[in-house]
């Protein structure tokens, strides 16, 4: 990959994007072969605020790599990876209240604590609560100790599909879950839902980070 025309992409989507508006750069899967470390060093030379990968490996080859961004850790966790989790530090993605209640026992425990941006289910039914059910889940995760409620997000399924009806469906469910957990009176300062197509045709979808 020429890492100087990466770099001029990140200048281009940073000079289309709003102020105030958050880059998270997704580099899973070696950064989708272009190399993972390499890619991440661009980004956050770039301005990128956090990065986001799918399995522990890739976050340890980040951190193994000097990398103290925030790496945000998506897809569903085993019980068994939380004591990595909290050791490389990383942001985690939780679905579901038994991973949350395992997550803060271990954290308290040791007298630390693990940021949590919450998975929405809005329709691409991976993993996550549903967006009309998860209230709850943002209420425990953020009374229970050593959690630190950070941020909300879901997956478009279909942002790159010429109708956009479904994609505008789902940003209309992950807000209105993002409107209630407001009204029971908790704060949430990371919203993110974009991918690239959503970025580049839903500009009403970039929330706080795309």
């Amino acid at each position: 990959v020429d890492l100087g025309q990466l770099a001029e992409n990140f200048r281009l989507i940073r000079a289309d994007a709003p102020d105030g508006l958050a880059i998270g750069s997704v580099v899973k899967d070696a950064a989708y072969g272009h190399g993972a470390v390499e890619v991440a060093r661009v980004a956050l030379g770039q301005g990128a605020k956090c990065l986001l990968v799918s399995n522990l490996d890739e976050a340890a080859e980040l951190r193994n790599a000097g990398i103290t961004a925030p790496v945000l850790l998506m897809g569903e966790r085993m019980e068994s990876e939380l004591p990595a989790c909290l050791e490389l530090g990383l942001t985690l993605a939780i679905g579901n209240a038994a991973i949350a209640e395992a997550a803060s026992h271990l954290a308290s425990s040791l007298g630390q604590s693990l940021s949590v941006h919450v998975k929405i289910d809005t329709g691409m039914s991976r993993y996550g609560a549903r967006w009309d059910a998860s209230l709850g889940l943002v209420e425990k995760i953020a009374a229970l100790p050593g959690l630190q409620l950070e941020g909300m997000f879901s997956h478009f399924s279909m942002s790159d599909e010429l109708d956009k009806s479904f994609a505008r469906e789902q940003l209309a469910r992950l807000r209105a879950a993002c409107a209630a957990v407001e009204q029971a009176g908790l704060a949430v300062r990371c919203r993110h839902l974009c991918n690239s197509g959503g970025f580049l045709d839903l500009p009403e979808a970039h929330l706080d980070m795309v």
